[in-house]
């Protein structure tokens, strides 16, 4: 997989169909109509994104073009995304999106964000930070990746928008060897 490219499109559907079983996202496609409700059932039972019709697929660009507008405009001019194998080093070098800073409000540099407590509510860990929910990773078990992060470039710098439970299992319990898959946009 490392070094494929995919078209803009794919990468779009890719993520959205990511959000689509995402604890933190999830929840918010369901007010998004039928065909995203039908989607998220598809995609919690397990149905395999390569498999969808191009149709299905549309309809997936569209979702995230609507739930993530902000971004849309750092990748408007990107035609395709290549596969990089990231090293622990290449991910501390990136930027987290500003809802996982201190404050939600701002850009952070990745390794400010791993190395911060996760966001409190009500004296508790918020259940949908991506440092919690690394928490119940099977002690012993070896790091996997099912699918690629997508990364987008803002200003020159790689910012992770999606994948965050999966990079910080990467972080805590990958070994130095492993590599973290991530869509990156093609230069």
């Amino acid at each position: 997989m490392i070094g494929s490219k995919i078209p803009i499109r794919i990468a779009k559907a890719r993520w959205a169909w990511s959000e689509l079983t995402s604890p933190r996202f999830g929840n918010k496609y369901a007010a998004m109509g039928p065909d995203a409700i039908r989607l998220q059932y598809l995609a919690k039972n397990g149905a395999a994104f390569d498999a969808l019709p191009e149709p299905d697929k549309d309809i997936l660009v569209s979702l995230i073009e609507k739930r993530q507008p902000g971004f849309m405009r750092d990748i408007a001019n990107v035609k395709e995304f290549v596969c990089e194998a990231w090293t622990q080093d290449d991910l501390m070098k990136t930027i987290a999106i500003p809802a996982l800073s201190p404050g939600k409000d701002r850009l952070l540099p990745y390794a400010d964000f791993i190395k911060n407590p996760p966001h409190m509510v009500g004296g508790q860990p918020e259940w949908s930070d991506p440092r919690v929910s690394a928490d119940s990773w099977p002690q012993g078990k070896p790091y996997s990746q099912d699918e690629p992060a997508i990364a987008i470039l803002h200003s020159g710098d790689k910012i992770l928008v999606d994948g965050y439970g999966r990079s910080v299992i990467f972080v805590k319990h990958g070994k130095s060897d492993d590599k973290f898959l991530v869509w990156v946009p093609a230069t």
